[in-house]
Order: structure tokens, then C-alpha cells, then sequence
């Protein structure tokens, strides 16, 4: 069965291909990102020898156009394994590796994300891509504290919103949002209802009252607010 293979290569930040052709049939033209798991395996039988590092290094780009970084770095180990150059390679497939990682992210999937994080670093560590997406890996980083702050905050504000029944239990969520997330914009967002400093003052049997000229507040001025005052109470301007 003969079977020609049709790329445009790869640099260090992309990999483009074409189309498939299968004995010359027009009819069996597809991209390589729409074959299904049955039509690769077929490719690969039909057109991959397992004692060639440049088919290999074809069989790795054809797993990266499928967005199947665990295939590609194998088929590229074993075609350095058979004395090939891979490091332009690694570019890409670090990049697939990253996408990975954000896909895990915008799945909820927060700490498999984060070991993703971690693995790409170790793994790519020194490697053009990785320094020079040091941004884009810090930004991730942060996307997965702010999920993780919001799923405390969450659970904190449904705790809070159950009385004083529930300020032991709110008082644990808190201390462990201060604790691992200090950081985040849920403890410093005063902006939010309720915000962090009114639950902890609440858990703490304390409550808050506000103060401003301008905008929704308990009181217009400080002396209003201390005249008013009880024990407990704490005043934010």
C-alpha cells in the first residue's frame, strides 16, 4: 500500500501539515489534526519503520499535529535514540505539553494542571521555548491560585451565609485561604460581598461597619460610626 505523507516541516513555535493521501485516492485526502486513532495506526503501519529515525521524527510531528504530546516525545526519544537531532523538536512539543496544561486548567482539573506545570519546567528546563515563555508559565501559575482561592472563597461564603452556626467551620476556611493563597485577589478584592475581612470578622464574633461620603456605606462620617459603635465592632473607611 503506498502512502505519501505531505508536511510543511516544523520550526521552534509551530508545526504545520497538510494532508494525507493513501494510494494516490483523492477520496482519503484528510488533515492530519481530523484522523481518527484506527486511520494513524493504519498510517503508521503502512508508512513508519520502526528502524528509521527519520520516520520516526514524521511519526512524531504527525502526533503533534493530533495534539498528542505523550506520542510525539516518544517517537522523538527514539529517533535520538537512533542518533537524530531532536532539539528543534522540543520547541513544539513543549508547546503541546503547555497546552495540555491549560486544557487540564479551564477543565477545573487544578492540580493535575499544576503537576503538568512542574513537569514542563523540569523537562524543557534551558530549552529556547521555555525561556522564552516564562510569562505565559507564570500567568498559568496564577490562573491556578486564583481557581483555588475562589473554590475556598466559595465554600467560605456559603458557610458565612448559614449563620453563626457555621463560624467554626468558616473560621477553618478562612485561615486556610490566608494561609496558602495571601496573594490572590479574594483577600484583597474589597469590592466583593461579602469580602474576606467581613467574614473573618464575623467568624471572629466581630462585625464591620462601613464608612464613606460617596457610594453605599453603613455611615458618612467616622464620628457617626464611632457614636454608634459597640463592643466588637470594627470600623472600615
Amino acid at each position: 500500500e503506498q502512502v505519501t505523507l505531505a508536511h510543511g516541516g516544523f520550526t521552534e513555535k509551530n508545526v504545520t501539515v497538510s494532508e494525507i493521501t493513501v494510494a494516490g485516492k483523492t477520496s482519503a485526502d484528510k488533515p492530519w489534526s481530523k484522523l481518527n486513532d484506527k486511520e494513524v495506526g493504519k498510517l503508521l503501519k503502512a508508512a513508519i519503520s520502526d528502524k528509521s529515525a527519520d520516520d520516526q521524527l514524521a511519526a512524531g510531528l504527525l502526533a503533534l499535529a493530533r495534539s498528542d504530546a505523550t506520542a510525539a516525545e516518544r517517537h522523538f526519544k527514539t529517533a535520538e535514540s537512533m542518533g537524530a537531532k531532536i532539539e528543534r523538536c522540543l520547541g513544539p512539543l513543549a508547546g503541546a505539553a503547555f497546552a495540555r496544561a491549560n486544557d487540564l486548567l479551564s477543565a477545573g482539573e487544578l492540580k493535575e494542571a499544576g503537576a503538568a506545570l512542574k513537569a514542563i519546567e523540569k523537562k524543557y528546563a534551558g530549552t529556547p521555548w521555555l525561556d522564552s515563555h516564562k510569562k505565559e508559565l507564570k500567568a498559568a501559575r496564577t490562573r491556578i491560585t486564583e481557581a483555588a482561592a475562589e473554590k475556598l472563597y466559595a465554600q467560605a461564603v456559603k458557610l458565612f451565609k448559614q449563620g453563626k452556626s457555621k463560624y467554626t467551620d468558616l473560621k477553618e476556611i478562612l485561615q486556610k485561604l490566608a494561609k496558602e493563597y495571601p496573594s490572590s485577589s479574594v483577600l484583597i478584592d474589597e469590592n466583593r460581598k461579602p469580602s474576606f475581612v467581613e467574614m473573618e470578622l464575623a467568624a471572629e464574633g466581630r462585625k464591620l461597619i462601613t464608612v464613606s461620603q460617596s457610594g453605599k456605606a453603613d455611615y458618612k462620617t467616622i464620628q457617626a460610626a464611632v457614636n454608634d459603635c459597640l463592643d466588637g465592632y470594627t470600623v472600615s473607611l
